[in-house]
């Protein structure tokens, strides 16, 4: 039976149930169909939560990403409490998996992309999501394609972390982090190891601690490193390996860098197929000792940086400085001699390698911990040390259904990194960037300059300039690509679309992220107006009549304006997309104009910006910050 729910909504059938409410379908007063989670009893009479509801109610509203079920409205009611949010049409991820078995790396590779982007939009609001699992990731069809969309991101702003630790309602068990079964602080680092545990789990059907009790799992989550299903190539394994770091801190820095990792590394596992369902998870690794590994940290734009020390006694997880994962290594495994020791690394295949080079956090091999084979970083001891830096030569890496590991650099070997050796510093033009600070040595100070250029890969030192001409500080300018933000997910200052659409359809082209509106209807003409805040580099987008036009004969007149200045004019007609890309470098305000120059008789069209998106670079991107 329906039933209201405050004065805007009605609620119809239950489509679900969850440890902290239950989820019905439903309509608002405009008849649009809505999903409804409606919290328990005992959450709705608890005040505090009500009031952290009220509160938060800006922040979840305004947290928004392809990747995320939108949060529409929050009602209190009385004694109810209720989430609306978008209705995502489609099953959830578990029961997908329910029905694949497993998955192919790619295809891993493409929605574990998608759930990490979903994550970074969450974290940029200061909100940790806390129960990332299969069940909370919903699948929407979108022209075919199944898009992941994780969602139940509000609950854990609106319960507070004592109440979920001592009630157990926010989190899994097979999917908590260490620290969180062991008391400490809940964090962004927390889900991106429940994103590893969901990954694992899509390879081959299982989580890499499940059996027995729940306190024997938590103690497994702790204790022991996961075994390593065959299924999974050893490039993702590396990526899953880090992201089940037993520290929060040995973790990728970032959900967005796990995203662009994924995304680039998913083309290069084609070949291999969904991997067999397993009744149970490999035997875990135990006996395990620490061995340090080394990961590049992230660096910001025109940051003075000093290099990261390479040397085992490097210390420390401050943002520019070395950070060691403390990854185990078999008790088996000696040191060897440190005259001869030599540091190997596994990189990633083909444009994944270029990634890294971002400051993605590049990952060193685990994989060896659980293969039985030669490990990919050396096991030596933490000791103070002279600093020595290997020397590698990335090699592109062509995967075969058949390997079970990536492929180290034949030749690694150790130079000098003293003072004295800085004299000749050498060229690193044309390098990527940990290979250029490799090369320069832990004792040069570098400056980064970044620079918008897809001609290149992530990280490429473009230039390279002696600061004050010491010969330990230079400038380095790296190409970075660019960080996308689309127009159907930006709130303009003033005018608005009719339609922020998920695809459109131009001259028989399906294009995705588009924005559109209604021409010859009514008016002549209207502008909409962005801020940028001079924060993005480029606006691109391909200008069309939507094929269901009911006009052909319209001609539609679009101008870009920057800070007032026309950047870009096109004429636009029924049955051919134009493409316009206009300069937004420096740019404040930018507005899109459209004027009506023919329109005929056949009555109104649609105008479409098909794929519309600004262009920024990693870091200038800005993200918003709700009201609250």
């Amino acid at each position: 039976m329906n039933r209201q729910l405050g004065s805007k909504y009605t609620l119809e059938d239950s489509i679900g149930r969850g440890a902290m409410g239950e989820v019905f379908r439903g309509l608002d007063q405009q008849g649009k169909e809505l999903a409804f989670k409606v919290l328990h009893a005992d959450l709705a009479g608890d005040a505090e939560v009500v009031g952290r509801f009220v509160k938060e109610r800006g922040i979840l509203e305004a947290v928004q990403s392809p990747n995320l079920v939108r949060v529409v409205d929050l009602v209190v009611e009385g004694g109810t409490l209720a989430i609306v949010m978008e209705l995502v049409n489609g099953p959830d991820l578990r029961s997908h998996l329910g029905q694949r078995g497993t998955l192919s790396p790619t295809e891993i590779c493409r929605i574990g992309s998608g759930v990490a982007a979903g994550l970074a939009a969450v974290h940029a609001a200061g909100i940790v999501h806390r129960d990332v699992k299969p069940e909370n990731v919903l699948m929407q069809d979108v022209d075919g394609v199944l898009v992941p969309k994780l969602t139940d991101f509000g609950i854990s702003s609106l319960v507070d972390t004592e109440r979920a630790r001592s009630t157990m309602l926010v989190g899994t068990p097979q999917y908590i982090a260490p620290e969180v079964s062991e008391g400490q602080e809940v964090t962004a680092a927390s889900d991106l190891y429940a994103l590893g545990i969901m990954l694992y789990e899509l390879s081959c059907g299982v989580t890499p601690f499940a059996g027995g009790s729940i306190m024997a799992v938590l103690r497994r989550h702790s204790d022991v490193a996961p075994g390593r299903p065959e299924s999974i190539p050893g490039e993702l394994w590396e990526l899953i390996s880090w992201l089940l770091s037993k520290q929060p801190g040995q973790r990728p820095p970032t959900a967005m860098q796990v995203a662009t990792l994924l995304e680039a590394l998913g083309p290069t596992l084609a070949n291999y197929p969904p991997g067999r369902v397993l009744s149970e998870p490999p035997a875990p690794v135990t006996g395990l000792q620490s061995q340090p590994t080394v990961h590049v940290p992230f660096s910001t734009p025109s940051a003075t940086t000093p290099l990261p020390n390479l040397s085992p006694a490097a210390t420390g997880e401050a943002p520019h400085s070395a950070v060691q994962s403390g990854e185990p290594a078999p008790e088996s495994q000696e040191p060897a001699p440190k005259s001869k020791r030599k540091r190997k690394g596994v990189l990633i295949a083909g444009v994944a390698a270029a990634v890294i080079a971002v400051g993605a956090g590049g990952f060193t091999a685990v994989n060896a911990l659980t293969s039985g084979k030669e490990p990919a970083a050396s096991s030596e001891s933490v000791t103070a040390q002279p600093a020595s830096t290997p020397s590698e030569t990335p090699s592109s890496v062509t995967p075969s259904p058949t390997a079970s590991s990536s492929t180290p650099s034949p030749e690694a070997t150790e130079t000098s990194t003293s003072p004295a050796s800085l004299a000749g510093m050498p060229d690193v033009v044309g390098q990527l960037l940990p290979d250029a600070q490799r090369m320069l040595g832990s004792a040069v100070t570098v400056q980064l300059v970044d620079k918008f250029d897809s001609s290149k890969p992530d990280g490429t030192v473009l230039g390279q300039t002696p600061v004050d001409g010491a010969s330990n500080r230079v400038e380095l300018t790296v190409a970075r690509s660019e960080v996308v933000a689309y127009l159907a997910d930006e709130t303009p200052v003033s005018g608005q679309w009719q339609s922020n659409e998920s695809a459109v359809k131009i001259s028989g082209n399906t294009f995705a992220h588009s924005v559109s509106t209604d021409v010859c209807y009514y008016n002549d003409g209207s502008t909409i107006e962005y801020n940028l805040g001079r924060n993005y580099q480029t606006f691109e987008a391909s200008a069309g009549l939507e094929d269901s036009s009911e006009n052909s004969d319209a001609v539609v007149l679009v101008e870009v304006f920057a800070d007032g200045r026309k950047v870009s004019s096109q004429s636009v007609v029924y049955g051919k997309a134009i493409a316009i890309k206009a300069d937004m470098t420096d740019v404040l305000r930018m507005k899109i104009q459209w004027q009506n120059t023919s329109c005929g008789d056949k009555g109104r069209a649609s105008l479409a910006l098909g794929g519309a998106k600004l262009l920024g670079l990693p870091g200038r991107v800005p993200v918003t910050t709700p009201s609250p």
